[in-house]
């Protein structure tokens, strides 16, 4: 599975990184998400479809 982040949306909530800390933060200088793991490991999977869910700003799209 491969996470992508559409800063064209992204507006600073940080629901991802409360979901899946493991694959998403938060760049201080911008407010915005970052992906600390573009190729999200199966175990992880989950945390990332939650993350994807609670982002508002469905910012969040997960391929495979």
């Amino acid at each position: 599975m491969k996470a992508h982040i559409d800063l064209t949306r992204c507006d600073g909530y940080a629901n991802c990184v409360l979901e899946a800390d493991r694959v998403f933060d938060v760049d201080e200088s911008t407010g915005q998400a970052v992906l600390l793991l573009a190729d999200i490991p199966g175990e992880l999977a989950g945390d990332a479809r939650r993350a994807r869910e609670s982002c508002p700003a469905q910012a969040i799209r997960l391929d495979g």
